[in-house]
């Protein structure tokens, strides 16, 4: 069963009590009426003593300002006479006749300007010395009065108290110092006078500054130091003042004019003197009356007593021990008591029943809820996290212990505070908008923000706050969250740098693949798509070799260079990406048109054609670019991208080293690319690449010395594919070891055939030469084949001697070993120096076909040519120059010392079943076979 809660209240007066009071009431008249007589006497009193001291104060006013007044003529009229303004021996008998003992001027004396007296009335000399008296420096002084009254003091010649009051001397002149001054002792004695004239025991007559109510001096005793507070407009008249000696009177007082100085004559009789014998009597009176009044209220009480307080006293007995718990407390009404009593007594009977009944369920209660406070006690105590109560005020209450943990404070440190104190000055106002925001109708919310440790340092906290709706306070639980707030911002960098690497390339720090295509995409989708964009794809000529034979640390460092230099090719506006490997591509606006576009092509053409050097190692990579314009060449991201592949690989197939813009017919083009490149690994192991053969020829006779094997694909729908269509393909797919594995083999296969003295020449690529195991692969594919290594010669680019390839001098050592030449192919067209030569020890050079085609147009290929020759045979290395296409050409060689010759006019490549039926015809050179170079023109 529930009850409502009791509510406290303050206790109401008993029945006794509120019998008392109408009983006082009933006597308060007559005691107010008898009070009042005497007040009135009283006042009357008060009133006679006002106007008595104001009389004496004005009658002494009366007596002193003529005495000041007289002493201040008699000084004046002194002063201007010669014998006391030159301080001669005649001034002390004038002197004299003025002051005296007997007289109301007590004496008269006048100092020279050093302070000395030279004399005075009391004696002929004196050795007294005033110049420390404030009264003689005040006279003396340059802003000096005409008269000044110094405050009470105790003559040096009597020790008695007195005023002295003092004028200055006239000098020679008006203006000029003074000749000294002249002062007059004035007796106090008639304050007591005055004070006697008062007729009340204690009373005292005072001399009081009216400016500052200094007391200058007194009837009795000694001097006071202030005994009136001066009034805006001077003293009053008459007011009850206490003074030093702690006894409050009542004062008259009376204005004292002095020239120069004004003073108040005080006259003051005790107040409580003059109305004791008024409050004997009042006191008198009032003891009748309560005597009195105590015995009409005793009678009053105890028939009170009887009839009514007795009965309520049991009752009240009966509900002070059910209040202490003694739910057996029962109330017994005599029958003869009143009804109201019988029915209170019955009332109060039925209440201790049910109060009994339910202290089981409140006992109960308070089990429960004192287990549930020491359950909150101990999480409170024990909890990491910091709880604080705050009061409507926002003041802190209560800190639990885990502020030491947490924030660095004691409890005891923090309670009291302001509850923002230690909030960080950024985070404040949004700290106050959520708390502003609780109420009633939000009690519930949280934030997170910093707060100062104690160590100076700022911590991240995450508050959840309650509104306490009983006393608008609040519930706030702090919890460190500087852990999770630190692992919180380190996991958001590295998701900003995860996101910079997703869009960037690490090694080149260009934006990647990824950016590369949300930049087209995203101009694809911008309003001012109309001025139209390019995209170049970048395709780099010979970076794999490169790579493959010097490594991938030095390929780094080449695509850092091609990154860098293309950044350098084209304008600001224009975004440069890396999209893998040594592809690049070019988001170019069209602010110039194709124009432009074809411009920027060239740039970066001209920038990746130049040599690169890179720890030490020289090397020409070159580029193909394609372009692809839009909106022409594709709608979409994806389009534009394609079509710019598809001319890329068009730049490619023309030459490599341009750039080409997209046009429509090369997608067939690409996709016969396309199927080259599904095509390749089969055609390989099919036989459909096969060696052609264009002999080696003997300039002097036409001899034939030896067969270069230049690969072709017979392929069954295109027909014969010269090198340029599947070499870059077979190096894209890294077939080229498989590649050279079956042209040599093929090759070997029909050498065999050849006369022993005729060589075998066969291009090797530069990977091949970085792989250690090509020595012994050689070793057993000749073996296999029957092969002399001796007649085996590899063809090989200057590429190879770029840089410090150790691996690849190695290689061509141990292939050396074997018997097997070597031959530096397009010599001229790269960058072999000497001292390559002389640690490669090539048995070959073959002059790159450029010469030999500007040899009789161009004397500087020729020059050229010669030198080439000439070092050969410094060397020791036999000199090849390919592509002769004529007569004139082969001449003009033999002339320059070149002994040997390869080219069309001798004869085309062809394969093993046609070499020796359409070019080869036994010669003039004994070895039965040959070519007539007189009808080769």
């Amino acid at each position: 069963m529930s009850r409502s809660p009791v509510r406290s209240r303050r206790a109401a007066p008993g029945a006794g009590v509120n019998l008392s009071l109408l009983f006082m009431l009933a006597v308060a008249p007559f005691v107010f009426l008898l009070l009042n007589s005497g007040l009135a006497h009283r006042r009357e009193l008060q009133d006679d003593a006002r106007d008595r001291v104001v009389q004496l104060a004005r009658a002494g006013m009366d007596q002193q300002g003529l005495l000041l007044s007289r002493a201040q003529a008699v000084m004046s009229l002194l002063g201007r006479m010669p014998d006391v303004s030159g301080m001669g021996p005649a001034c002390h008998p004038l002197l004299s006749r003025y002051a005296g003992d007997d007289r109301p001027l007590k004496a008269l004396f006048v100092a020279a300007p050093d302070g000395h007296i030279a004399c005075n009335s009391a004696e002929e000399q004196s050795r007294m010395v005033i110049g420390d008296r404030v009264y003689f420096q005040r006279v003396m002084g340059p802003d000096r009065p005409p008269v000044v009254i110094s405050g009470p003091l105790n003559s040096r010649r009597t020790g008695k108290p007195m005023l002295v009051v003092a004028m200055p001397v006239p000098g020679d002149t008006a203006d000029g110092p003074p000749a000294g001054m002249i002062a007059a002792d004035v007796d106090l004695a008639w304050l007591g006078e005055l004070a006697q004239r008062a007729g009340v025991a204690g009373s005292v007559a005072a001399l009081i500054d009216a400016a500052s109510g200094e007391v200058l001096a007194r009837s009795a005793g000694a001097f006071l130091g202030r005994c009136a507070a001066p009034a805006a407009g001077g003293l009053p008249r008459v007011a009850l003042q206490t003074c030093d000696d702690g006894v409050a009177r009542i004062y008259g007082m009376a204005p004292l004019a002095l020239a120069g100085h004004d003073a108040v004559i005080a006259v003051g009789v005790p107040s409580a003197a003059v109305v004791a014998d008024a409050d004997r009597m009042m006191l008198l009176s009032v003891a009748v009356a309560v005597l009195a009044t105590l015995a009409a209220f005793v009678f009053f009480r105890l028939l009170a007593e009887r009839t009514l307080l007795l009965p309520l006293r049991r009752l009240t007995e009966a509900a002070r021990r059910l209040g202490r718990h003694d739910l057996a407390a029962r109330v017994a009404v005599p029958d003869a008591s009143p009804a109201e009593l019988r029915a209170l007594g019955t009332t109060f009977n039925e209440l201790a029943a049910e109060l009994h009944a339910h202290q089981a369920d409140l006992a109960a209660a308070r089990e429960e809820q004192a287990r549930s406070e020491r359950l909150h006690r101990i999480l409170t105590e024990n909890a990491t996290d910091v709880i604080v109560r705050l009061d409507a005020a926002r003041a802190r209450v209560y800190v639990s212990p885990s502020s030491r943990e947490v924030l660095g404070y004691s409890p005891e440190e923090l309670l009291g505070g302001d509850a923002f104190a230690l909030v960080h000055p950024d985070d404040l106002p949004a700290v106050l908008e959520v708390f502003d925001a609780l109420g009633p109708a939000n009690p519930i919310s949280g934030a997170t923000w910093r707060m100062r440790h104690r160590d100076g340092g700022y911590i991240w906290i995450e508050a959840r706050y309650r509104y306490m709706p009983e006393d608008g306070g609040m519930i706030v639980v702090l919890r460190d969250v500087q852990r999770r707030k630190r692992a919180e911002e380190q996991l958001e960098e590295a998701r900003r740098r995860l996101e910079r690497l997703a869009m960037s390339d690490v090694l080149t720090g260009l934006p990647n693949r990824r950016f590369f295509l949300d930049a087209v995409a995203r101009r694809f989708e911008a309003p001012g798509e109309a001025i139209g964009f390019a995209v170049l794809f970048i395709d780099l000529d010979r970076f794999k070799p490169v790579n493959d034979l010097h490594g991938h640390a030095v390929g780094d460092m080449i695509l850092a260079e091609v990154a860098r230099r293309l950044q350098g090719a084209v304008e600001e506006s224009a975004l440069v990406a890396r999209l893998g490997g040594d592809e690049f591509a070019v988001l170019l606006p069209l602010a110039d048109g194709r124009a432009g576009v074809a411009y920027a092509g060239q740039r970066i053409v001209d920038a990746l054609a130049a040599p690169i050097v890179v720890d030490s190692v020289l090397v020409e990579i070159g580029a193909s670019v394609g372009i692809s314009l839009s909106p022409q060449d594709g709608a979409d991201t994806a389009a534009m991208l394609r079509t710019a592949d598809i001319a890329m690989y068009q730049a490619k197939r023309g030459g490599r080293g341009r750039f080409c813009f997209f046009e429509r017919p090369m997608e067939g083009e690409l996709k016969e690319h396309a199927e080259l490149q599904r095509e390749i690994r089969h055609a390989i192991a099919g036989g459909e690449i096969v060696p052609y053969y264009q002999p080696c020829i003997r300039l002097a006779d036409g001899a034939i010395v030896g067969m270069e094997a230049l690969a072709r694909w017979e392929h069954p729908v295109l027909g014969t594919l010269l090198p340029l269509q599947f070499v870059p393909i077979a190096e894209e797919r890294g077939l080229c070891r498989e590649l050279f594995g079956a042209i040599l083999s093929r090759a070997c296969a029909d050498a065999r055939a050849w006369p022993d003295d005729l060589t075998l020449a066969v291009n090797l690529s530069p990977a091949q030469l970085q792989d250690p195991a090509l020595p012994a692969e050689l070793r057993s594919r000749l073996a296999d084949a029957g092969f002399d290594p001796r007649r085996l010669e590899l063809e090989i680019t200057e590429t190879v001697l770029a840089g410090d390839s150790a691996g690849a001098r190695q290689v061509l050592a141990e292939l050396r070993d074997l018997g097997i030449r070597v031959a530096l192919d397009d010599f001229g067209t790269g960058h072999a120096s000497l001292q390559h030569l002389r640690e490669l020890r090539v048995d070959w050079l073959k002059i790159g076909p450029c010469f030999a085609a500007a040899l009789l147009s161009d004397p500087a290929s020729a020059r050229f040519v010669a030198a080439i020759v000439g070092l050969g045979q410094a060397l020791g290395i036999e000199v090849v120059a390919e592509g002769i296409e004529d007569h004139e050409t082969m001449l003009r060689l033999r002339e320059l010392g070149c002994r040997y010759g390869q080219g069309y006019l001798f004869a085309h490549p062809a394969p093993a079943d046609a070499a020796w039926l359409s070019a080869v015809r036994p010669g003039v050179s004994g070895t039965g076979r040959g070519l007539d170079v007189s009808a080769a023109a």
